[in-house]
Formats: structure tokens, C-alpha cells, sequence
């Protein structure tokens, strides 16, 4: 940009020919004889400037252009794949900027590969909010487990394909999902490979494959089968597997979806799994409240088996409940001093916050772990108040009406938790997901006010939009929050 004096509009006297002007009396000569006013002096004050982008843009590609070819002739046929031979190779090997103007020649690019693309991805955008958070530090100590490589490929293109929409990439990542199930198999057939960290890993991460291409009702029948495999992995692995913090996060990991899936379908969890759960909590219970809540979970489903086999009285069925409501009401209270929430009341009304109320968490596992607790005493109350209405002691509706106030108060504080998770400086697709299953809860549950099953069902269609869902979402949403 270079300064230049402003012309004047009118006066080519005064100004251009550098003569003195006479204004405050008569007019300049020059602009009588022009017949028009005179401006008369120019203010000194006054600047403009003249752009000389393109002549600056010029001289650098002409350099740009010199040094290449100096390059090349220095190179005398070395790398000569990096330099361009042609004039039209010349022109292409410079990059355009934002406004089509070529820029500094890149005559050695890195272009990554899908896979490096995928991997980056699935390891910076999913995994450290997800449920394999251990996975980035045993990546970066393997050796030559190729089951694991495999499996982490497989899931890392599946996620990138889920969102971005793109079916090209889904069958490439379902190839590579076949090469994992096949390396996974012969790791499994191995004595010395079948009970190390990486292959259950590797079950698992294709379990989550399964999850990430699933787009009907119900539960995937591979994701079952995985789950199975990796229930016996854990059988097998017995209490040695607990001795490090990974084998434990691995052992949680698996037993939590096992004790889930037992308590949706009424059955009781086998007794080496309530073993080990005993053992883990006895590792830093306080400092991974996970541990807990997943023996818990355990507990619970074989409550619900015994109540659905018909055999125990309503009037023990109101204890057993009640008393598995008070441990999860003194586990709340207890973890609220280290993982406890901010709540904030906005002062005015918005339609994506429910009743101006906001749950915020310093970390998005501690939102998981509390919206966990709150769906299951949304279940336990439920069981409470179906019971009290068959019971005889003096206090069912006592009993009822209690249960009915936890329900609300359990079903709002998980729609106040929506924002944490769908606020859109911290979102993250994995840790969203695990809104879908209490979000359902509340939806589906007659003891929730209906306005609440409304905002939760519009929530529901937002959070499917955001996650690339389709269709309705109903059964099986416990896969997205265990996965």
C-alpha cells in the first residue's frame, strides 16, 4: 500500500499545477478560466492509499517461479517426482489462497492416509469422553498385536463414516472390520494372547463397531455375541486381571454391560461376576465410584430377577426396593463432596433448558455416573409404587406418594443435565450418546409430569439429529450408553 496525496474532485489548478491560490479572495486563475469553484488548498491532513496487491502478488510468483526452477536444476534428477517438469506442473505445484492468487509452492506434501485420518479422529474426538478412555495409553505401547491394530482400525473408520455421512467409507471399515474379526479369532485361539488386555480390548472395540453401524430396533445379535465373548474373557482372566488399573477398568467395563443387560431382561448375573465386583470395589472404590455403582447395578438385577420369579411378597419386595433406593440416595450424598455438580436458574425462559435449570459437571464421566444413578431409582421408585398399591401396611400411601416426588425429582435433574451435554463448546458425540437411555426413562415413564416426557421426547429428536441417527429411537438405546 503506498500514500498519495487525495486529487480533488474539481480544482486542476491550485492543486496540480502547484500555483498559488488566491480563494479567500477572488479564485485561483486556473479555475476562472475553467469557469468553475475553486477547493483551494489541499488539507494536509487528508491521506489515501493505493492498493499494490497485485503487483506485489506478481513479483512473488516470479521469485517463487526462479527458485523452483533453480531447484530442480540443482537436483539434477534427484526427487524428480517432487519437482514439476512442465509449465503446467509449474502452475499447478502452487497452492491459491482464499482469493485465488497462488501462494508459496509446496513441492514435498505429506498427505495422510484415510486410516492415519480416522485414527486421529476416533482418538481425539471419541475416545477420551467414551468408555475406552484407557485406550490411547495402551496404543501407545503396543507392540506387534495385530488384533488390536486391526480392531482399532475397524471402529476408528466405522466413526469417521458414521459422521460424516459417507457410505464409500462405512464399506471400508467394514472391510476392515472383517480383517479385526479374523485377526481377533486366531488371538482368541492362542493360549498365550486369549488373556491378555489387548484382545478383550479388541472384542470389545468390536462390539462397538456393531453399535456404530446399527440403524434398526432392538439389540444387534453381533453385539450380543461379543459381549458374551468378552464375559468369558473376564471368567477366564479371574482375579489376576484386577491387580492393575487397566485390567480393572477392562473388568468394569465388561461387567457393567453384563449386569446391564441381565437387569433389562429380568436375569440374575453368574455368581463369579458378583465375586469379582466385591474384589474391584476393594481398589480405590472412592477415587472410581464407577466400580461401585457397576456392583450395584449387579445387586439390582438380581432383585428384579428374584421379584420377576413371582416367589417373593409384595410386602419384601417394598423392603428390598427401598433399602436398594437408600443405597444409592447415601451413594449420591456421599460422592456430591468430589463429584458434585453446579446448579445454575437462568433468568429468563429457553426452549432447549428445562425450567430455567442447569446441572454443570467439571468432567463428563461425573454426569454419567450421576444420570446413571438417577435413571435406576427412577426404575426402583416405579417398582416402590406398583407395590405399595397391593400392599396392607398402614404406610403405602406414604410409600406412593414418596416415590412419585423421587420420579420427579430424578426425571428433572436429568433434563437439567441435557445442556452439559449438548453444549456446543464441549460436545462430544460419545458422551452425548449416554443421554439417550435416562432421556428414554423419562420419556416413557407414567410417573414423570407431562411436561417433562415432553421436553425429554423433543430432546431425544434433537440428540438423535446431532448423533446422525435414524429413525425413531425406542428399544436398545442402552447399547449407546454401555458402548
Amino acid at each position: 500500500m503506498v500514500y498519495r496525496g487525495k486529487p480533488s474532485e474539481s480544482c486542476f489548478g491550485c492543486r496540480n499545477r502547484r500555483i498559488r491560490c488566491d480563494k479567500d479572495r477572488s479564485g485561483c486563475s486556473q479555475c476562472k478560466r475553467m469557469r468553475m469553484p475553486c477547493p483551494g488548498y489541499p488539507d494536509p491532513w487528508e491521506q489515501a492509499f493505493r492498493d499494490e496487491s497485485i503487483k506485489v502478488k506478481r513479483k512473488a510468483q516470479q521469485t517463487y517461479k526462479k527458485k523452483a526452477s533453480k531447484s530442480k536444476s540443482d537436483c539434477n534428477g534427484v526427487h524428480r517426482g517432487a519437482i514439476p517438469s512442465t509449465s503446467n506442473e509449474l502452475s499447478a505445484s502452487f497452492s491459491l489462497g482464499l482469493d485465488d492468487t497462488q501462494l508459496a509452492p509446496s513441492q514435498w506434501r505429506l498427505v495422510p492416509s484415510i486410516e492415519e485420518v480416522a485414527l486421529a479422529h476416533f482418538m481425539s474426538s471419541y475416545i477420551p469422553e467414551s468408555r475406552f478412555g484407557y485406550l490411547p495409553n495402551m496404543y501407545a505401547k503396543l507392540g506387534r498385536d495385530i488384533s488390536l491394530l486391526a480392531a482399532i482400525d475397524a471402529a476408528s473408520k466405522a466413526r469417521l463414516a458414521w459422521e460424516f455421512g459417507e457410505p464409500g467409507m462405512m464399506e471400508a471399515a467394514r472391510a476392515s472390520y472383517a480383517k479385526a474379526l479374523t485377526e481377533t479369532n486366531a488371538a482368541l485361539a492362542d493360549p498365550v494372547t486369549a488373556l491378555q488386555d489387548a484382545t478383550l480390548v479388541s472384542v470389545l472395540l468390536l462390539s462397538l463397531f456393531e453399535t456404530m453401524i446399527w440403524a434398526g430396533t432392538g439389540v444387534p445379535d453381533n453385539w450380543v455375541t461379543h459381549t458374551q465373548g468378552a464375559l468369558t474373557l473376564v471368567r477366564l482372566r479371574g482375579k489376576q486381571q484386577l491387580e492393575t488399573d487397566v485390567g480393572r477398568q477392562l473388568f468394569t467395563h465388561v461387567t457393567n454391560i453384563i449386569s446391564v443387560t441381565s437387569l433389562r431382561m429380568r436375569q440374575k448375573i453368574p455368581q463369579y461376576v458378583i465375586e469379582l465386583q466385591t474384589e474391584a470395589t476393594r481398589h480405590d472404590d472412592e477415587k472410581h465410584p464407577l466400580y461401585l455403582v457397576t456392583r450395584y447395578t449387579g445387586d439390582l438385577a438380581n432383585l428384579t430377577a428374584d421379584i420377576a420369579g413371582g416367589k417373593m411378597p409384595v410386602d419384601d419386595i417394598l423392603e428390598s426396593t427401598r433399602r436398594m433406593d437408600g443405597k444409592y440416595l447415601a451413594f449420591l450424598e456421599n460422592i456430591s463432596r468430589t463429584w458434585g455438580c453446579r446448579t445454575t436458574v437462568l433468568d429468563e425462559d429457553d426452549p432447549d433448558i428445562y425450567g430455567r435449570l442447569i446441572h454443570e459437571y467439571p468432567r463428563p464421566r461425573m454426569a454419567i455416573v450421576w444420570n446413571t444413578v438417577r435413571m435406576t431409582r427412577i426404575f426402583l421408585n416405579a417398582i416402590i409404587y406398583g407395590h405399595a398399591s397391593l400392599s396392607t401396611v398402614s404406610s403405602a400411601a406414604t410409600l406412593k406418594a414418596q416415590a412419585q416426588r423421587n420420579v420427579e425429582r430424578m426425571a428433572a435433574d436429568i433434563c437439567a443435565s441435557v445442556w452439559h451435554f449438548l453444549n456446543p463448546k464441549t460436545f462430544s458425540a460419545a458422551c452425548a450418546a449416554t443421554l439417550l437411555w435416562p432421556l428414554s426413562e423419562v420419556r416413557d415413564s407414567d410417573l414423570v409430569p407431562n411436561d417433562l416426557r415432553v421436553y425429554a421426547m423433543e430432546t431425544l429428536k434433537r440428540l438423535a439429529r446431532r448423533l446422525r441417527m435414524p429413525g425413531p429411537l425406542q428399544d436398545g438405546l442402552h447399547v449407546f450408553y454401555l458402548t
